[in-house]
């Protein structure tokens, strides 16, 4: 890319000279030539401060040491097509206005710049064999931008350690770039864009954030982002493919606009406490999920027509993690080619759907059994059992536990706790019983005698786990159910049905 500089009004430098001082040089300058830079102290004696524009540009220029005795530019400083020049060193030029360092094919390194505290723009793009950007020590602010933009062989960034405002942070289609570390000061920012970067690591004092973009097509790891309080913008996580759990924006309650997630690989831990997205949609992408768990902080949405869409998530079986959010504020869905996803008769899914005034309508397409369209899942919700009215209380619910109703005709219905979480399970059958309580005497360490449970002993049973003390029944002693149960166990999922969320220290007879 060429860019014309016809803009810039070159006009001869007027001087003002002083014995006892440095000289204070006032208009733009342009060096065309490798004489041109040699000649500077000549043609600019004992100039050391520039108010006005330096742009450096032409094929014959190979170093730009000479300029030496220069010390601050009030204006921009540029380097743009200089094909022969090698390396910027040797300068502690402090800008005010912009860097722009631009299509310089032979340029490997840039040094210095660290006498420079602010200014406007670093713009450093088609440099195609710059290997590191250093220097920059002392820089905290840049009002504008910092862009670092299409040079392929840019493997490291070590610069920016004391920046703690940018105003647009944007990293892109650096091939060889292996990570971005370099930002650990930087407590605020408008915009923050960061294209197909392995390493992410840093950022631990931002606390404002406007928009951040993070996108990456290759394997990455992702840390820090955990001061983040409040994202003013929208949330992108597009395209991440990583094999170690993700855990960032866990201080997060508020997204301004939209949440886009696009990730695959290692455990999602992050954005556990977000409670709002105040702007029209959340999109879940191109997801390996099998749960949405990480949402059950969620509160509320805002904007025109709020939407949550949810496409192309193979893995995913449960979305009750949603069901946290007001229904009221939750105008339809788009949920669509998430084929184990069976279970769409969420809490909020049926309670929106329900109201029945969905404009646009929702959108069910490719999806499981059952969840295909609004008719059959309607039919679900209707079959939901209903929230207790008035349970009865009783002291743990942080401990796990269960309670089991027997059916006339043989079957149970079962209650299972863990902490907040309730879940029901309808018309289970002995053996998959069986098999539930020989689960919970390996894992969780507790048992019920199903044929003599009544409610108050599920109370006085929970008070005696409370202190520690576990109750041991009677299971018949028979081989082929303990192998069947060994075989089993591992693929028991007892979340596939829906949670219903009660308070604290509530037991709940069905």
């Amino acid at each position: 890319m060429k860019l014309n500089f016809s803009v810039f009004p070159y006009v001869l430098l007027i001087c003002f000279i002083s014995n006892s001082r440095a000289q204070v040089c006032t208009g733009n300058i342009k060096l065309e030539t490798q004489s041109d830079v040699d000649n500077f102290n000549i043609n600019y004696p004992s100039c050391t401060e520039l108010e006005g524009n330096l742009l450096i540009t032409g094929n014959d220029i190979t170093d730009i040491s000479p300029l030496v005795q220069l010390n601050k530019v009030i204006g921009d400083f540029e380097v743009v097509n200089c094909q022969n020049l090698v390396s910027i060193n040797d300068t502690e030029l402090n800008v005010i206005g912009s860097i722009r360092i631009i299509e310089n094919e032979s340029l490997n390194d840039i040094h210095g710049f660290n006498s420079t505290d602010s200014l406007k723009t670093l713009y450093i793009f088609e440099n195609p064999v710059l290997n590191i950007v250093a220097g920059f020590d002392d820089l905290k602010v840049a009002s504008d931008s910092l862009h670092v933009d299409s040079n392929d062989s840019l493997e490291i960034i070590p610069s920016f350690k004391n920046i703690d405002f940018i105003n647009h942070l944007h990293i892109d289609r650096n091939s060889k770039l292996e990570s971005v570390i370099g930002f650990n000061d930087l407590d605020s920012i408008n915009l923050l864009e960061i294209f197909s970067v392995p390493i992410i690591d840093g950022f631990n004092a931002l606390i404002k954030g406007g928009t951040i973009l993070i996108s990456g097509t290759d394997i990455i790891k992702i840390e820090g982002f955990n001061n983040v309080e409040r994202i003013a913008g929208g949330l992108w996580l597009a395209n991440i493919i990583q094999e170690e759990p993700i855990e960032i924006f866990n201080k997060v309650k508020t997204i301004g606009f939209n949440l886009t997630l696009s990730v695959q690989g290692g455990e999602f831990n992050s954005l556990l406490q977000l409670e709002e997205v105040q702007s029209n949609h959340i999109n879940i992408l191109n997801c390996n999920f099998q749960n949405l768990d990480f949402l059950s902080n969620m509160k509320r949405m805002g904007g025109f027509k709020p939407f949550i869409r949810i496409d192309d998530c193979p893995n995913l079986t449960d979305i009750s993690g949603l069901d946290g959010i007001d229904p009221e504020t939750v105008n339809w869905f788009r949920i669509r080619r998430n084929e184990n996803l069976s279970i769409c008769h969420s809490d909020l899914v049926c309670a929106v759907l329900e109201r029945g005034d969905n404009d646009p309508p929702s959108v069910w397409i490719d999806n499981g059994p059952g969840c295909n369209n609004t008719g059959e899942i309607l039919e679900q919700c209707a079959e939901k059992p209903d929230e207790p009215e008035n349970p009865t209380l009783c002291p743990v619910a942080s401990r796990p536990g269960m309670q089991i109703d027997r059916l006339e005709n043989g079957k149970y219905n079962i209650m299972y706790h863990y902490g907040e979480k309730r879940m029901y399970l309808r018309d289970v059958g002995y053996t998959e019983l069986l098999e539930l309580i020989e689960y919970h005497k390996v894992e969780k360490d507790i048992l019920f005698d199903f044929d003599t449970f009544t409610l108050e002993r599920y109370c006085d049973r929970a008070e005696t786990l409370s202190r520690g003390e576990f109750y041991n029944p009677n299971l018949p002693n028979d081989l082929k159910m303990e192998y069947k149960i060994n075989q089993t166990m591992s693929e028991i999922d007892f979340f596939s049905n829906f949670v219903l969320m009660l308070e604290i220290g509530e037991c709940v007879k069905l």
